[in-house]
């Protein structure tokens, strides 16, 4: 026979734990212990899943529990329990060396072998075995327990069993939602640590391509306003430059209408203007000389150049100690003054004699390679250098016009020069020559003027005393190359 006990619900047998031998019950008896099985199949269900999983539990029994209290084996009515039944049915108990053991559902037959509720193999049998308790009071309360019969025997042994049960599942239960939720928030902030770390990065890409955006932005406004101050610049240098050129040609026009004034009132009374004339003080100490404009119209080339090279001599001598000495950079700035004036009047009544200078439209490689050695010592300014390169600029521009239009005055005069000598036809051709010769005057004089002026804008418009002092210096004997230098200095920029 096999000694496992059966479970519902399909679970593997347990060792089945028998009390003691119990002998056949009666029909009637194994049936009201079917019905109270029925009654009590979840909680046998919860027990038996319990005691598989773990050893049987040990109670500390029922109070008073002894064999004295065992109640009346159940029967059918009508007939008298078996002779040989030597335990009880369902809810009694039995006391077995000191022990008292409850048994349930069935009991033994007369060989001791285990019999089910309705005779057959025996289901679900279970069995509390409990220390027995000494003394009157626990043998009182036994007998109380027994007899209230098989049935309330069942019932409270199957409530304990339920108990007993349910605590040791639900306990089971509980520790594994314990630890379920104790790992659910473990896993769970480590998921939200993970969004963060990927938020708070793409939230720094975002902020990076923002930033670098703004950058660009930035560099690009900045780019934008250095070209327009540039501009701003260049505009504000081109009007200072042209308000200077203006106050050149209104000077011009005064020396020119001075010059004039003085040769018609010197041919018609032989008086001399004072206003035209050249004071020198500066050269001599203590010397004053007078150059009235009759003096300046009839003096020839070699007297100029004498008065060029005293005036350098002597500012040579004090501008060694114009650095240091305020006096000193005063006295250069009184004779660069006188000499300037002695030039320009000269140069205004000598138109010719003027040309010593070797002053010209285009200056030869030569005379610029040397100026450009000169350059970087003069200690220019940026608008000086830029002024310089703008008026550079201005002055060949209106060269290049004076030159076209020489150019279709020459091919005007040209076939004057193989004319016929019959006729009327030489007075019509010296009328158009002579005109052509007036307009080739009146051009080579413009090309005059232009020179005049950019040689006045440069040495009292754009230099200062001691930087002119150093081109007349450097350029002693001869006076400096005004174009030249200008050309040194675009290419030095450059």
């Amino acid at each position: 026979m096999d000694n496992h006990a059966w479970q519902p619900g399909g679970l593997p047998g347990a060792p089945l734990s028998v009390a003691a031998h119990m002998p056949p019950q009666t029909a009637q008896g194994g049936i009201h212990a079917a019905e109270d099985y029925l009654d009590m199949d979840a909680a046998l269900h919860n027990y038996l899943t319990s005691i598989w999983d773990s050893p049987t539990p040990t109670g500390t029994g029922f109070t008073g529990d002894n064999a004295n209290s065992a109640a009346t084996p159940l029967a059918s009515p009508g007939t008298e329990a078996p002779a040989k039944m030597s335990a009880p049915g369902i809810g009694h108990a039995v006391q077995s060396g000191g022990e008292t053991q409850v048994a349930g559902l069935g009991g033994l037959n007369a060989s001791g072998q285990t019999r089910g509720p309705a005779g057959g193999q025996a289901g679900a049998h279970f069995a509390f075995t409990f220390q027995a308790e000494s003394g009157s009071d626990g043998k009182r309360d036994a007998g109380e327990r027994a007899a209230q019969g098989g049935g309330s025997g069942g019932e409270m042994t199957s409530k304990s069993s339920e108990s007993g049960t349910n605590g040791t599942a639900e306990g089971r239960q509980k520790k594994r939602r314990g630890g379920g939720e104790a790992e659910a928030p473990a896993g769970k902030k480590e998921l939200t640590q993970e969004k963060n770390r990927i938020a708070q990065k793409q939230f720094r890409e975002r902020q990076k391509v923002k930033m670098n955006g703004l950058q660009r932005q930035i560099e690009e406004l900045q780019a934008s306003l250095e070209s327009m101050q540039q501009a701003n610049s260049a505009l504000q240098s081109q009007n200072g430059i042209l308000h200077k050129v203006l106050a050149m040609r209104d000077e011009r026009i005064k020396m020119l209408q001075e010059a004039a004034k003085y040769i018609s009132e010197n041919d018609s009374t032989g008086k001399q203007v004072s206003d035209v004339a050249v004071t020198l003080s500066e050269l001599h100490i203590g010397s004053v000389v007078r150059l009235t404009a009759e003096k300046l119209k009839t003096m020839q080339a070699e007297e100029i150049k004498q008065y060029w090279m005293e005036y350098v001599t002597e500012i040579s001598a004090v501008l060694v100690d114009a650095n240091t000495n305020p006096q000193a950079e005063e006295r250069v700035g009184k004779l660069v003054n006188e000499l300037f004036m002695l030039m320009m009047r000269f140069a205004a009544l000598n138109p010719v004699l003027m040309m010593w200078s070797k002053q010209s439209y285009s200056s030869d490689d030569e005379e610029v390679r040397k100026w450009l050695a000169v350059v970087p010592h003069l200690g220019l300014s940026k608008d000086q250098i830029a002024e310089i390169v703008a008026i550079r600029s201005m002055l060949l521009d209106k060269l290049k016009r004076v030159l076209d239009e020489r150019s279709v005055l020459t091919a005007a005069i040209q076939p004057s020069l193989a004319s016929s000598m019959a006729c009327e036809k030489l007075h019509l051709e010296y009328i158009k020559t002579n005109e052509a010769v007036i307009q080739l005057k009146e051009n080579l004089r413009s090309e005059h003027t232009a020179l005049l002026d950019f040689v006045s804008a440069m040495l009292r418009k754009i230099l200062t005393p001691i930087q002119v002092a150093r081109l007349m210096v450097q350029s002693y004997p001869t006076k400096p190359d005004i174009l030249a230098v200008a050309s040194a200095v675009q290419q030095w920029q450059n």
